[in-house]
């Protein structure tokens, strides 16, 4: 009881808690629906930037190589004049 009211106080009407949801059924997960197959990339290393020098230079080495030998065995057919000088290996 307050000092300057001479009724009690009222009591505070509480309400009841409300239930908490109990577990049903589960949900079943969403079926996927299958994905189209996709193609391979085509060409996929040369997307890749750190691949594209390696590529690239690898193949003018192969290129730089193979006309080292057509020289290499022009000159051999300039000095000896002979076929089996610069036939193949």
């Amino acid at each position: 009881m307050c000092p300057t009211c001479p009724t009690p106080p009222e009591p505070v009407p509480t309400t009841p808690p409300e239930p908490v949801p109990t577990a049903t059924a589960p949900v079943p997960a969403p079926v996927p629906t299958p994905a189209k197959p996709t193609k391979p990339a085509r060409f996929a290393a040369l997307r890749n930037r750190d691949c594209r020098p390696y590529l690239f230079g690898t193949g003018l080495a192969m290129m730089a190589d193979n006309i080292e030998h057509v020289i290499t065995y022009w000159v051999l057919w300039e000095k000896f004049h002979s076929p089996h000088s610069a036939a193949s290996r």
